[in-house]
């Protein structure tokens, strides 16, 4: 039953925003004939929030929640 509780909570995580920082840096030729070499470097913080997934996510969420129902049946 444990199990099953614990899968209940992890379909739920999916109405939770997720929240990443990514870096990205590289060395860039010099097209113009200069000797030295350009460096960029590039910071992002994405936020993504799924607000409405078609139902699909609150379909997993119902199913998960009969397995739950049916697992506490068994121990009773």
């Amino acid at each position: 039953m444990g199990a099953a509780r614990s899968a209940s909570v992890a379909r739920r995580s999916t109405f939770q925003m997720r929240l990443e920082t990514r870096l990205r840096c590289g060395l860039v030729p010099n097209l113009v004939g200069v000797r030295d070499q350009r460096g960029n470097a590039t910071t992002e913080v994405v936020m993504n929030w799924n607000l409405y997934n078609g139902g699909c996510n609150q379909a997993r969420i119902r199913q998960q929640m009969n397995v739950l129902n049916r697992a506490n049946n068994l121990c009773d």
